[in-house]
């Protein structure tokens, strides 16, 4: 039995549906766009689907593919076991051991299939995955892909390993997914992922900042500053409805970012949040400090720095504050980031707005622009004074 209950008028029980008919009909394209905004819950609505196409179908296995970066595949693996214990779930080395088998759910990191000299995939190997495929079609198995973060590896090598299944059904998967003509196409409206209180009402940019005009190797101080300050309200907010809630600060660096990564850790430390007193934590993908339990709401840490390790998949709604310092990077990934902070800690709304809302704060106009593109509820925050002369004027009203 599986560990799930959807809202029977949500928009994850209406796309868990629209999957079930698209992997039923034969009718339909090989293969299905699947654009949901991050905090929707799309790995709910996989595994929702997936339980209920092998009540029926006992002749599939299923292939999740993931990006490398944080983790996700675990994190997906796990959360299978634990809302459908009853499934067989197995990673890359449990299934080159033991092959595939009906009903199984094999999640794969891409890093583990396409990078030169990994074992799973080479020639010289004996069973590697190839060759377990080729077995398993023998074995008239058919295989339904899912390609998590599917804007992630769009290469030559990672089509090669699609390919080499000829699997009856793909569904790609993500926040950033654009329609293909060769494909169905299936988008999860993000008006109802907020409506239904999983993510934030607004995504504030520069909240409380009124001048931008800061020197480039300096702006992080005010930067910083304004997270802080604006973390301090939203704790107060929370402790005024007994919330147990303790708002995350994620400073996000450029990849060549060693110095300024110093430099901030030495700002941090002039106001007391620091490795050693468990308030700043760092997650890069070399360096992991203080993340232990960071997912939970009330854990101590109060700042996190991280590159891109944790750009997709890291789930921790407690995380409210996004300081993003300046570098052009890939527009995807830029979308994948803002996300982490959008998702509601209790999947409610508590009618307080700076509850209801995220935060934004940075100088990179690009970034800006992409986010906005992105998505409806993203705006630019100005203070507007009124002048002493208006403090008495009225609206009359007639009739």
């Amino acid at each position: 039995m599986v560990n799930i209950t959807l809202n029977p008028n949500g928009f994850q029980l209406r796309c868990s549906n629209y999957l079930l008919g698209f992997a039923k009909s034969l009718q339909k394209p090989q293969t299905i766009i699947l654009k949901a905004p991050t905090g929707s819950g799309k790995t709910v609505i996989l595994i929702d689907f997936i339980e209920k196409y092998n009540s029926f179908n006992e002749n599939t296995a299923f292939i999740w593919l993931s990006p490398g970066g944080g983790d996700l595949e675990e994190q997906s693996q796990k959360s299978m076991e634990e809302k459908s214990p009853q499934s067989s779930v197995k990673n890359l080395q449990e299934l080159l051991a033991t092959g595939f088998e009906t009903k199984d759910i094999v999640f794969i990191n891409w890093e583990l299939v396409t990078k030169s000299g990994n074992k799973a995939v080479s020639k010289i190997e004996k069973q590697n995955l190839f060759d377990k495929i080729l077995i398993a079609q023998k074995q008239n198995i058919d295989f339904i892909i899912i390609v998590d973060e599917e804007h992630s590896n769009d290469t030559r090598k990672a089509k090669d390993i699609i390919d080499a299944f000829h699997a009856f059904k793909e569904i790609r998967v993500s926040a950033t997914a654009k329609r293909r003509s060769d494909s169905d196409y299936y988008e999860v409206p993000e008006s109802e992922v907020i409506s239904e209180g999983f993510i934030s009402k607004a995504i504030y940019i520069n909240s409380d900042i009124k001048n931008q005009d800061t020197k480039f190797d300096s702006e992080y101080t005010l930067l910083i500053d304004k997270a802080l300050e604006k973390r301090a309200i939203i704790r107060e907010k929370y402790l005024s409805l007994n919330k147990k809630i303790n708002p995350l600060v994620v400073i996000q660096f450029p990849n060549s970012s060693s110095i300024m990564i110093n430099k901030v850790e030495t700002y941090l430390a002039g106001k007391n949040i620091t490795y050693d007193n468990k308030l700043l934590s760092k997650w890069l993908s070399d360096e992991k400090i203080n993340i232990d339990k960071l997912e939970q709401d009330n854990s101590d840490q109060t700042v996190l720095i991280m590159k891109q390790a944790i750009s997709t998949g890291w789930d921790c709604p407690r995380a409210k504050i996004l300081v993003k310092l300046r570098e052009n990077m890939e527009e995807n990934f830029e979308i994948q980031t803002i996300g982490r902070i959008r998702r509601m800690p209790e999947r409610l709304h508590y009618d307080i707005e700076e509850l209801d809302c995220c935060y934004l704060y940075t100088f990179d106009s690009k970034y800006v622009e992409s986010v906005k593109e992105s998505t409806k509820s993203a705006y630019n925050v100005k203070v507007v004074k009124a002048k002493e002369k208006t403090a008495t004027y009225k609206v009359v009203k007639r009739t």
